[in-house]
């Protein structure tokens, strides 16, 4: 589609008279012009072609991308399908959807490779549609699974390309910087986001993970705000809180800022969510046990309040998951022989967890309540941090959730050509966007499972934070400017 659309504007440029640097581009509202024609002016004499429409090869690299991700879904269906031991997280939601339709117990069922569900009740209600009985039972009036599968993935791309494109249209609208739909500038945002996250992509959609789902709901929130619609931007953050439960660790940005119509929002998509939805699909007393159960078998032991054998063996013990908490990577740490670790972490451990997440949450808090910029670029890294630094306070943090990075890596791309001339990239965010990419395709090759262990990939992930830190303590190009207008 947006290869296509690209052609399109090719074809509208060849066939105008005038020359690029006399057309007009109409902003959109709220957008200074004025800012974007100055730092045009300062471009060299051909650089206006430079931001119209793509070159070839970047055409070429579009429909490259599709193609990567038609094969890749082909790749995604064999393994979650056709093998032995279906690789997948997928088959484990579709069974606890079934057991919502059959009236069974969704924490019991397990899927056919004998996981459990481990989320609140309305994602199991939710995926009904794509419910999967286990083998032995009737499968007469549910969708095939290979069906399934092959849906699932076509909506898990599309949330991810929705929430990229949502997203970068609100800070298009908002940024000050007038940019034409199709042009070089206009797909680099989102295409060079995309990219950065590339790695992240696949190991949610090899997964068949629900993080792009989340990911959508999280730009969501952020495009709402930058547009003002504080209380949308409240519902939407209910959705990934009513998905995941740890997503509720974000309710803090409201709460500092004293948004009530945010905090409003989100309360209401709450109630929907965890209370509404399960009455009616499971009657008042199945919503009492399914709580009562996710409590017993997630939420107290992911707390570290009790032990579940069942949970601690498959998610939330110490050797469950190659997880990328502080909690998991201090463990790694101390106790480096994957053979001889205990199954549990020590008391020290999860203190220290506690301890190391509040100072990156304080420090995170402290800079963007402090920040020097207020604008939509602002707004983006501040809660891009914040989504970053809520992943490794979460007990168990999986390597496929760095994908909700995005909103950061593109408030980061954002901030560098506000103040530096596209196409240039400066040499500072080459590195870091290189290393990103680098660390994280050297912890999923083979033979390097120690660099996961000892956090390679938390680590790469971190410097994005750290770099939006810095971003948002420096003052923004159109300040500057003002200072030296004034001077």
């Amino acid at each position: 589609m947006w290869a296509r659309a690209a052609d399109r504007a090719l074809s509208t440029k060849k066939t105008q008279t005038n020359p690029p640097d006399k057309q007009s581009i109409t902003a959109s509202p709220g957008v200074n012009t004025q800012h974007g024609t100055e730092r045009r002016a300062k471009m060299p004499a051909n650089a206006e072609r430079w931001t119209q429409c793509l070159l070839p090869w970047e055409r070429a690299g579009l429909w490259l991308f599709l193609v990567a991700i038609l094969v890749f879904g082909g790749i995604v269906e064999k393994r979650s399908v056709f093998l032995t031991r279906r690789m997948t997280d997928a088959d484990d939601y579709f069974r606890a959807a079934w057991a919502v339709r059959t009236g069974q117990d969704m924490y019991s069922a397990v899927d056919t490779n004998g996981w459990h569900y481990n989320y609140p009740p309305f994602f199991a209600i939710v995926l009904q549609p794509l419910a999967n009985p286990p083998p032995s039972a009737n499968s007469q009036g549910f969708v095939p699974y290979p069906v399934s599968v092959a849906a699932w993935y076509l909506i898990s791309v599309g949330f991810f390309l929705l929430a990229v494109h949502w997203l970068a249209t609100a800070l298009e609208q908002r940024s000050g910087v007038a940019i034409a739909r199709w042009d070089r500038r206009w797909w680099w945002l989102r295409m060079a986001t995309v990219l950065i996250c590339l790695m992240a992509l696949g190991r949610t959609l090899s997964r068949g993970q629900v993080n792009t789902l989340v990911l959508f709901f999280f730009a969501g929130m952020i495009a709402l705000l930058l547009a003002n619609r504080h209380f949308a931007a409240g519902l939407c953050l209910s959705v990934p809180i009513c998905i995941k439960v740890y997503p509720a660790f974000l309710l803090i940005a409201p709460m500092v800022r004293r948004d009530l119509r945010w905090l409003t929002g989100c309360i209401c998509g709450l109630i929907f969510g965890l209370l509404i939805v399960p009455l009616l699909a499971l009657g008042p007393r199945g919503t009492l046990d399914a709580y009562r159960r996710y409590n017993e078998v997630l939420i107290r032991p992911a707390l570290g309040l009790q032990s579940d054998p069942i949970r601690d063996f498959e998610l939330t013990g110490a050797t469950g998951t190659d997880s990328q908490s502080f909690s998991a990577l201090l463990y790694n740490i101390t106790d480096p022989n994957r053979i001889k670790r205990p199954v549990v972490f020590a008391p020290w451990i999860r203190a220290a967890h506690w301890t190391i997440g509040a100072a990156f949450a304080a420090v995170t808090l402290a800079v963007g309540l402090r920040a020097r910029r207020h604008d939509a670029i602002g707004t983006t890294l501040f809660l891009g941090t914040l989504i970053v630094v809520m992943l490794p306070i979460s007990p168990v943090c999986h390597i496929h959730y760095f994908i909700f990075a995005m909103p950061l890596i593109m408030g980061l791309l954002a901030a560098m050509w506000e103040r530096t001339p596209f196409p240039r990239v400066e040499p500072a965010y080459v590195l870091l966007f290189g290393a990103n990419i680098v660390l994280n395709v050297v912890s999923a090759l083979p033979g390097f499972q120690s660099w996961k262990d000892y956090g390679v990939t938390l680590g790469a992930t971190l410097l994005l934070w750290g770099a939006g830190i810095f971003e948002l303590a420096r003052t923004p190009i159109k300040e500057q400017s003002s200072l030296s207008a004034n001077a």
